[in-house]
């Protein structure tokens, strides 16, 4: 399945599969659609990918909705880059089935592609998040009394 976006986009299934990207997204990913479909964003990590980083923001993309940050990913020839991303959580109404958009650019800045190639840049979960989980944990207990 193809996507229309300005930048390179994805489109994750409930269990974090690709299910459609866009051209620009097989531009800058180097995959082709047939390649990428039915397989995790882990085609994209490698050695200085922030695994805590990616993960965290998973979790607040599933836990808020919504999540934004920049990683070190890698094209499929190896070649790593600064990826910034921007997704949302979206339901498709008629099945009640639940998909991750994913937006993304590639970062050019000396800086910032520095910082992002260090090792150890972790992630620091939004207030936000923190807040909600804390939310949540408080619904939590209040449900099993």
């Amino acid at each position: 399945m193809m996507l229309s976006s300005e930048d390179a986009a994805i489109v994750l299934d409930q269990a974090e599969n690709i299910v459609a990207v866009n051209e620009k997204w097989q531009s800058l990913c180097g995959y082709s659609a047939k390649e990428a479909l039915h397989h995790s964003t882990k085609i994209l990590q490698g050695e200085m990918t922030n695994e805590e980083k990616a993960r965290g923001f998973a979790q607040e993309l599933r836990t808020l909705g919504e999540a934004r940050t920049t990683l070190a990913n890698y094209t499929r020839e190896g070649e790593p880059f600064a990826h910034k991303l921007h997704a949302t959580r979206f339901t498709d109404h008629r099945t009640g089935d639940v998909f991750f958009f994913t937006e993304g650019v590639e970062v050019k800045d000396a800086a910032i592609r520095r910082a992002i190639f260090k090792r150890g840049n972790a992630h620091r979960p939004s207030e936000n998040l923190t807040f909600e989980l804390r939310l949540v944990g408080l619904l939590l207990s209040l449900i099993h009394i």
